[in-house]
């Protein structure tokens, strides 16, 4: 009897043990590498903005996405691609986020991700705060076929790899002596790279400049995104 009962113990804490070292259920996890919020920082009322985020499975099983929503029609994902990653694997996803219509507001908007992920649906806060635009600035789609001049103030090499048809370069140091030429009556439209160079430029020579001068919001890579086939190369 004493002895059925040693047996009995150790059968006991064999199983114990057994169980204490057992490892827990495998399964796929997304995160995201830059965290569950992104700050896009303080943009401008119709700027775009084009960013991307790295998603990862850091499970120990295979991940599978199934599907995407965004809770704003202001925020579209440039591709929908449905990947699977295996465990360590990652997958980049491309935003555009538009914020037209949204001067003024602190916008949060998210993008939720759908899979089989134990920690599913997974999501992911967008953020930014939009000031309202200034006078002086304008959204390329309010550009109408009048008699309007655009000017690259970028350095040359950027204007020769690509630059809106029929805009004339003239960089930044030497735009006040050439618009010592430019005649009365005309509206140009000065762009940079991203915007905020040609914002300072009309600020610091608009007031005493004849022609109307008007700076686009985002700039040469905001045409970009709105304007490819406006694009010479």
């Amino acid at each position: 009897m004493i002895k059925c009962r040693y047996i009995l113990v150790f059968l006991v804490s064999v199983l114990g043990l057994f169980v204490a070292n057992a490892p827990l259920s495998a399964a796929p996890e997304l995160a995201f590498s830059e965290g569950p919020q992104v700050d896009l920082g303080t943009t401008t009322e119709g700027q775009l903005l084009r960013r991307s985020l790295t998603m990862e499975n850091v499970g120990d099983e295979e991940l599978k996405i199934k599907n995407y929503i965004v809770t704003c029609s202001c925020l579209k994902l440039i591709e929908s691609k449905k990947p699977t990653l295996p465990p360590g694997e990652s997958f980049s996803l491309e935003f555009v986020f538009d914020t037209t219509d949204l001067a003024g507001e602190r916008a949060k908007k998210s993008i939720i991700v759908f899979s089989n992920a134990k920690n599913a649906p997974t999501r992911l806060y967008v953020s930014t705060e939009v000031r309202r635009r200034k006078g002086y600035q304008v959204d390329s789609r309010e550009i109408t076929e009048e008699f309007d001049i655009f000017v690259d103030i970028r350095p040359s090499e950027a204007f020769a790899a690509g630059h809106i048809i029929g805009a004339i370069n003239v960089p930044t140091p030497e735009f006040s002596d050439w618009i010592q030429n430019v005649p009365d009556g005309v509206t140009l439209y000065l762009y940079s790279e991203h915007g905020e160079k040609s914002d300072r430029l009309v600020e610091k020579v608009g007031k005493s400049s004849h022609p109307e001068l008007k700076s686009l919001i985002g700039g040469f890579a905001q045409w970009k995104l709105r304007h490819a086939d406006y694009i010479s190369q």
